[in-house]
Parts: C-alpha cells; sequence; structure tokens
C-alpha cells in the first residue's frame, strides 16, 4: 500500500547483580505469575466508568438508623462497575493433580503471512505457518516448611519432533525469596527474551530478543522481594556454557557465558505479559541486562564463532487500566575475530503499546496495538561492500499496528497486524522508486492451556 508507506516515513522516528535476600518482605512481594489460572479468569472483570458512582442508591439528603451492635460504616473510594462474568471452558484449562502442585499444558499458534512482493524481494514464501507449538509442565514439592523442589519443562513440537527449549529442575525458598535453577532455560536477559511467547500482542517477538542472549545450559541464583512500601527489587545470575543449548550438548571450549539482570518496579506489580487484561492500578518496572561470551557460538553469523561478546540494555515497562507500554534498547559490542573479521557494534531496539477498548461486553475484547522497532546486527556494514546486497547487514526499520481479539483472554485469541518495512542504510528503493521490502499481512491464532 504506497499510500500508507508514505504516511509511516514521514514519521522520523552490567555487570549481573546478585540481591541481598536478608532485608526483603516475602509477605508483600509480587508472586510469580505463572498464567493465568481458573480462578483468576472466572472472576469478573472491572471496567472503568464515571467516578460520581459509589454504589449507594441513596440520595445525599437520606439517613439510615445505625444499628449500634454493628460497627460504624466507613465511605469507601468510588467502585467500578465489572464486566459481565465469563467463564473459561474447562478445555481451555491445563490438566493438574494434587492442586496446582503438577501443571501440564501447551499452546497453537497457527497462522498466516503474506507479504508484497517486490522486484528485490520476490520469493517471500507467503502461506500458512506455526509460530509455535509448545507442551509445558511444572511441578512443585514441599521439601521441609518453606523450601520446595521444583521442575519446569517447554518442548517445541513444531517441527514435528519434541524440541526442547526448557528442561530444568528448580530448589525454591520461600516462594522465590531465594532460588537455584539448573537445566536449560531462559538466561536473565533481555526482557524480550523472558516474556511468555503465550503473552505477546503480536504473532511473533521484537527484534532485541534475537540480539539477547537466549537460551543455554547453565545454573542461575534469583531472589526476588520488597524494599520498601509498594517497592519490589529482583534480580539474576547465571553461568552457562555457551553453546545455545541443546545444539551442542557439551561445552566444548570450556569457556562460558555469564549473564546478570536486576529488576527494580514500584507502586504495583507488572507481569510478563504484554496487555493488561486485569485493568491494573498503575505500576512500572526499570530493568537492567548484561552478559559476557568468551566465544560466541553460532549465533548471528559464522563470522562470530569463536569471537568474545559484551551485551549490555535496559528496559521499561508499565500497565494501568487496560492501557499497557514497554520500551527495550540493547546493544552488543563484538571483539575482532581474526583479519578478516574486524571488531564490530550491533544494536536493537523496539518501543510498543496496546489499549484494550473499554467496551462493556462479556466477550470478545479487543485491544489496539502498535510497535516500532530497528535493528542492526553490524552497524560497520551496509550491505554494499560485496557484489550482491546483503539485507542482513543493513539497518531494519519495522512499524507495526495491529488489533488483538481476546475470546478468553491469552486461552483464546486472534492477532492482526501489519508490517511496514524500511532499510535504514545502503539502497532503500529500486530504481523505480519502489521498496526493497514489501509490507506484510500477519493473522495468527493462539489456543493455549495454560
Amino acid at each position: 500500500m504506497p499510500f500508507l508507506r508514505r504516511v509511516w516515513r514521514a514519521r522520523t522516528p552490567w555487570l549481573a547483580t546478585v540481591v541481598l535476600v536478608a532485608p526483603l518482605d516475602l509477605e508483600a512481594a509480587p508472586r510469580p505469575y505463572s498464567g493465568p489460572d481458573a480462578t483468576r479468569w472466572d472472576s469478573a472483570e472491572a471496567i472503568p466508568t464515571s467516578p460520581s458512582r459509589t454504589g449507594d442508591d441513596s440520595s445525599p439528603g437520606s439517613s439510615t438508623p445505625q444499628d449500634p451492635a454493628k460497627p460504624p460504616e466507613v465511605d469507601r473510594a468510588p467502585v467500578r462497575a465489572r464486566r459481565p462474568s465469563t467463564k473459561t471452558p474447562k478445555f481451555l484449562r491445563p490438566l493438574t493433580l494434587a492442586g496446582e502442585s503438577l501443571r501440564l499444558g501447551g499452546y497453537l499458534q497457527p497462522g498466516f503471512v503474506h507479504v508484497s512482493n517486490t522486484d528485490f524481494y520476490a520469493d517471500d514464501q507467503d502461506g500458512f505457518d506455526f509460530a509455535n507449538a509448545r507442551v509445558t509442565g511444572r511441578g512443585r514439592h514441599t521439601i521441609h516448611g518453606k523450601l520446595q523442589i521444583g521442575f519446569d519443562f517447554n518442548f517445541d513440537v513444531n517441527a514435528g519432533n519434541f524440541s526442547v527449549r526448557d528442561a530444568a529442575g528448580s530448589l525454591i525458598w520461600r516462594d522465590g525469596l531465594l532460588r537455584f535453577d539448573i537445566g536449560q532455560f531462559k538466561q536473565p536477559s533481555s526482557l524480550s527474551l523472558l516474556q511468555y511467547q503465550w503473552g505477546l500482542q503480536f504473532p511473533f517477538s521484537p527484534d532485541t530478543r534475537r540480539i539477547a542472549f537466549g537460551r543455554d545450559q547453565g545454573a542461575s541464583i534469583s531472589s526476588r522481594g520488597r524494599i520498601a512500601d509498594k517497592v519490589y527489587l529482583s534480580g539474576a545470575f547465571m553461568m552457562a556454557n555457551g553453546e545455545g543449548g541443546f545444539r551442542q550438548s557439551r561445552n566444548l571450549d570450556e569457556k562460558f557465558l555469564y549473564t546478570g539482570r536486576v529488576e527494580l518496579g514500584a507502586l504495583a506489580p507488572v507481569d510478563l505479559d504484554d496487555p493488561d487484561l486485569e485493568n491494573s492500578a498503575f505500576g512500572f518496572v526499570f530493568g537492567a541486562y548484561a552478559g559476557h561470551a568468551k566465544a560466541l557460538g553460532n549465533g548471528l553469523g559464522l563470522d562470530d564463532v569463536g569471537a568474545s561478546e559484551t551485551r549490555a540494555g535496559g528496559d521499561l515497562r508499565l500497565k494501568y487500566r487496560g492501557l499497557s507500554a514497554r520500551v527495550e534498547y540493547l546493544r552488543g559490542l563484538r571483539s575482532a575475530n581474526g583479519p578478516d573479521s574486524p571488531k564490530l557494534e550491533r544494536y536493537a531496539t523496539s518501543a510498543q503499546a496496546g489499549y484494550l477498548l473499554p467496551i462493556p461486553i462479556a466477550l470478545p475484547r479487543f485491544e489496539l496495538v502498535f510497535r516500532f522497532q530497528q535493528s542492526d546486527v553490524n552497524t560497520s556494514r551496509d550491505g554494499t561492500e560485496g557484489t550482491e546486497y546483503v539485507v542482513d547487514n543493513t539497518a531494519v526499520r519495522i512499524y507495526e499496528p495491529g488489533l488483538v481479539t481476546y475470546l478468553y483472554g491469552h486461552h483464546a485469541k486472534m492477532m492482526l497486524s501489519y508490517q511496514l518495512t524500511d532499510l535504514v542504510e545502503g539502497p532503500r528503493v529500486d530504481t523505480n522508486g519502489a521498496p526493497l521490502i514489501g509490507d506484510a499481512f500477519l493473522v495468527f491464532f493462539q489456543v493455549a492451556w495454560i
């Protein structure tokens, strides 16, 4: 759509920390967000109404005799009308045993992608796709008092086999005040990596996830809790093989990857999923992350194998009454890797927002979303160094408006988005003035047992 493209182009757009656990108050700490359970989703959901409504139908001048046997009534803040209650169907709930001690679930994300053909990029492979097809599980068992053991697994069955994403065992004290994990799992790195794949507002994660250090085999220690009234602190540190998890079963070069993350939140806890489906009170979280690999694997290209790299970044997320927003920036500094591969830098940034429309109906619920992202895996190259233009070496900017329809929250939803992609470096249009990369339309569905 040339008109839309002209409109969008007019808009110009570490260290790892281990938290001290002694002063933390667990009782007021936010609980880990393990998915929308049946109790939460079966309750009625609140929506904003006029502040003048108090729920008292009596006139200001009327009075009611006070029963001396009852305590005097206290004036309360204005109440909010409640959204008609809708219950999550039982077939969309995860299988549980012994209460919530054992939990087996998963999620499917089928969809369709269409990319407008251009003379430069005609083989875009339009068609049906699976963003994810996962089988998940978790277990918890109390050993003594507030000490628990647990396990978590996450299998990707998209390719027709059980590809291991996460498989880890845990030792948990006081519900996460102190926690130790060992196995394969996400490193404590970028927000886009840590967020739940079933909790997105868009079919795919932003490009910041590509720059971050991803899943790996290793061990981590973490802590979280409250350090002051409505102020929350959490941190994690991990030592990993640096080989990309089960892609390589052993640490061949005997060099390790170290990552750490710290988060500081205030006013109200903010979950990791993108939207605000809970009509939350205002809360925000600042996050910072740093990691160092002594020898990279084949993550972003063959030239990276064996080189050392330091990556760091920061992020902010917030939610308030159906409004959600998050912004993230990551940067990598890679060392030289031989005479033909000098040192380089890379970066990725993303910003997105969503607003859940306050329509007073039980279902569906609609959310307007927008995302901006820009990334460059090698800032020293623009893709024109060789005989052919290499798009992967140029900076890419993407604008992505969309609409999310929630039938039963994250249990059943549909995500629509429209991507407008611009190349920031090198040739941006062909000889006829047409864009090199065509616009894309994505529609994906999600069914989840979480």
